[in-house]
């Protein structure tokens, strides 16, 4: 975009909110102020570490990109496509784990430079997915509104701390390079 606006002597671009947003697709709906939304962020083998392009091309077939090219933004397939496609990688980031084959560039230093939010965040969406998308916290259990009530029944999420969700592998990937606990 910004090679776009200098080739056509424009020097000043303002583009909406790029938080991550809920199903209304609003900029001004954000369900977190630190987050990306999926929609914003580039995703391809070379961009994902752990995404093969055969991987890709399984999920993100030719037709289903052509569709989603043309016309008007599909936020709901876009962002499940993406979701799909990072979670194909996060799929790969646990079978890779361990072993020599994890990229080293995989998520460099993100939990500490954003370990103020990602965790809470990633809990936040993977409770979010387990209620259909619906960010309305207050509406859930009372076991599900408070990080404190949680208790055993969450223990499984977040053994020895490690990143072991696909959201909070998204997130990680959403805020890597681009977010940090100042920004």
């Amino acid at each position: 975009m910004i090679d776009w606006c200098h080739k056509h002597g424009i020097s000043m671009l303002q583009v909406l909110p790029i938080n991550e947003t809920s199903d209304d697709n609003s900029p001004y709906n954000a369900i977190s102020s630190m987050a990306l939304d999926p929609t914003t962020i580039a995703i391809s083998p070379e961009q994902i570490p752990g995404l093969t392009t055969a991987k890709f091309r399984e999920i993100a077939k030719p037709e289903l990109l052509k569709e989603l090219r043309a016309g008007p933004v599909k936020y709901t397939k876009v962002k499940t496509l993406k979701r799909l496609l990072l979670r194909a990688a996060f799929d790969a980031f646990l079978t890779n784990i361990g072993t020599r084959r994890v990229s080293g560039r995989c998520v460099p230093g993100v939990p500490r430079e954003n370990g103020d939010w990602i965790s809470d965040y990633s809990m936040f969406r993977v409770l979010m997915e387990d209620y259909h998308d619906w960010p309305t916290w207050d509406e859930w259990p009372l076991d599900r509104q408070n990080r404190r009530r949680r208790g055993r029944g969450f223990s499984h999420c977040r053994p020895n701390n490690a990143m072991n969700t696909p959201s909070e592998f998204c997130s990680a990937r959403m805020c890597s390079g681009s977010r940090t606990t100042n920004g």
